[in-house]
């Protein structure tokens, strides 16, 4: 569903040297849908494929909300994304 790629470098990355050998990967919002997900996790280097984990981690999403919206279980879709409607009145 996503791809975080740590070489292709941002202009709000930044290096820090007090993380030693440890990669960090933030981001403002969990778009997902309610429901667990599994994680892989993969290493290259030079273009090469050094290593590949398939369900690395579990994680949980829970039912909550998006910018005030409710984000709720539906049969259709994976993620949710912010937005609004114009609506007759």
């Amino acid at each position: 569903m996503a791809t975080f790629h740590s070489g292709l470098m941002g202009p709000e990355d930044v290096r820090d040297s007090d993380l030693g050998a440890k990669l960090v990967c933030e981001f403002d919002e969990l778009l997902l849908m309610p429901g667990r997900y599994r994680l892989n996790a993969g290493l290259s280097c030079k273009g090469e494929l050094e290593d590949h984990v398939e369900g690395v981690a579990f994680l949980d999403v829970e039912q909550g909300q998006l910018r005030g919206r409710p984000v709720t279980f539906g049969k259709y879709g994976h993620v949710s994304m912010p937005h609004r409607w114009r609506l007759p009145e």
